[in-house]
């Protein structure tokens, strides 16, 4: 009786011992969470900081890789000292850091990232500590902390696209405007892409599909790697593809999206009213065409000829149409011929059009505003002779010159009207479509460079034309709204990296 309690007592000492050893422990896994909760937030916070400074450093960096001469983020493999100041001044006025906390934390660099351009990307790195309270409990007084921002400023290669069309698809639209199918192959015609094949259609197979065929007598033939995609479905149907398109594809924004508005140009000299007309009984039957603005735009009679000097050609209303048998050819600048008579189509490509220096951009707008405002065609029709090379920014005669045009061979406009003057065209809508812009087959042609049609359709078809009808092959990338090849020619879409428009690009990157 007398033992009980006392084996009780030492049990509960024994009890109590085991509660101490679990509070201290409990109080170390405290003290830990402690120092992570409020250590870590702590430096996520100056991380934050740190991260919003570095984008915007970089976007200062990037804002002058345009500017000054040489320009570009670095020269001879070494960063511009303008690229880096920005950056590094950006910093020092969103952190209020002295010059000396910015030289030893700061990092400014021009980025070797492949798949941002060459030469057009700064990346900005900033490396702190951030004190810790609890942590020192451990032995860590300070914890690192970085973040790293990448901006570009420039022109991207255009991607390996020979065609990408933007029509997004509307079901609510009548039939033959819903983009069901966005890109159609029709009749015969043999197709050859080098480069790969977009639609953002999303129409699906039971609506008509994104991409559509006609028969199944064409032949599309992909070389490796291009592939044709689309964002919504297809029915394979009697024509075979392979390699079998790929369905359900992200959809692709359009690229060119952000070019610049063609400067203003003076009216050319040559320019008639309300259209210059080459080729009737009335004019000559052949002429040498000068840059401008053309009013009402160019018709090429039958049998006529337009030749046109290098620069950026602006058809303000009326577009440009070519007859059967009319030709339009591009000439060099430096060519010293006043007398069109002279010039002999056989040495085009080897005496009259130099690669470097003869380049033509036709921008086919309106001058109307609001309901009046109408785009002209551009119809290169059947039998008609074309060759032609795109806009090079080095031989452009006038003094706005834009790198950003370079390779960029017709624009169709496609900005709705805001009471701007020249006004841009009306964009697509339930009831309203541009123009199809059209190159039929029958004659000889020679194209390279990109055609920008963003809110309008290509259309290309007819017979081959060319000795004994030969292949048409083009050097040629739609970036369009809609597309439709028929006929019964060969097309061979080439796909060279410099033959087409690079894609303007500014802003965070990483």
């Amino acid at each position: 009786m007398l033992g009980t309690p006392t084996q009780g007592a030492r049990r509960d000492r024994r009890d109590g011992g085991q509660v101490l050893v679990l509070f201290c422990i409990s109080v170390v896994a405290m003290l830990i969470a402690m120092a992570l909760l409020y250590d870590g937030a702590r430096a996520l916070v100056l991380r934050r900081q740190l991260q919003n400074a570095a984008d915007a450093a970089a976007l200062a960096g990037a804002n002058v890789i345009s500017s000054g001469t040489p320009q570009g983020c670095a020269s001879n493999g070494v960063i511009r000292t303008a690229v880096a100041t920005a950056a590094k001044n950006s910093v020092k006025t969103n952190l209020a850091w002295s010059d000396a906390t910015v030289a030893s934390k700061v990092t400014v660099s021009c980025s070797t990232d492949p798949n941002f351009g060459t030469n057009l990307a700064v990346t900005v790195a900033i490396n702190d500590t951030a004190p810790t309270y609890f942590g020192r409990i451990a032995g860590k007084a300070n914890m690192a902390v970085g973040a790293q921002g990448t901006a570009i400023n420039g022109s991207l290669p255009p991607g390996r696209f020979s065609v990408m069309q933007l029509d997004p698809s509307n079901l609510s639209w009548p039939n033959g405007y819903r983009g069901c199918p966005s890109i159609l192959f029709s009749g015969g015609p043999s197709v050859i892409f080098e480069g790969s094949v977009q639609s953002d259609s999303a129409c699906t197979s039971a609506n008509g599909g994104s991409i559509g065929t006609n028969g199944n007598s064409a032949t599309i033939t992909l070389v490796s790697p291009a592939k044709i995609q689309m964002v919504g479905t297809y029915t394979p149907g009697p024509l075979v593809i392979t390699p079998a398109p790929i369905q359900n594809s992200a959809y692709v924004p359009d690229p060119l999206a952000g070019l610049p508005a063609i400067p203003t140009l003076a009216t050319s000299t040559t320019a008639g009213s309300p259209k210059t007309t080459v080729g009737n009984g009335q004019n000559p039957a052949c002429s040498i065409l000068e840059p401008g603005v053309y009013p009402g735009g160019i018709e090429i009679k039958s049998q006529g000829s337009a030749w046109l000097r290098p620069g950026i050609y602006v058809m303000a209303g009326g577009g440009i149409t070519i007859g059967a048998q009319g030709a339009i050819y591009t000439l060099s600048g430096d060519t010293n011929i006043t007398n069109c008579g002279a010039l002999d189509a056989a040495t085009w490509d080897t005496a009259l059009c130099r690669a470097d220096n003869c380049g033509v951009l036709v921008y086919n707008t309106s001058t109307g505003s609001g309901a009046n405002a109408a785009l002209g065609p551009l119809d290169l029709g059947g039998g008609s002779s074309i060759k032609m090379r795109a806009y090079n920014p080095t031989i452009d005669p006038w003094t706005t010159r834009r790198s950003e045009y370079k390779n960029l061979m017709f624009w169709q406009d496609a900005l709705a009207c805001a009471g701007a003057s020249p006004c841009a065209a009306p964009i697509p809508s339930s009831t309203y479509h541009q123009p199809v812009m059209s190159l039929r087959g029958g004659g000889s042609a020679f194209l390279q460079g990109t055609i920008y049609a963003p809110s309008g359709q290509v259309s290309l078809g007819g017979n081959c034309g060319g000795a004994g009808g030969s292949p048409l092959d083009l050097t040629l990338q739609f970036i369009s709204w809609d597309l439709e090849i028929s006929g019964s020619c060969t097309f061979h879409f080439v796909y060279t990296v410099d033959g087409f428009t690079s894609f303007p690009t500014y802003g965070l990157v990483k």
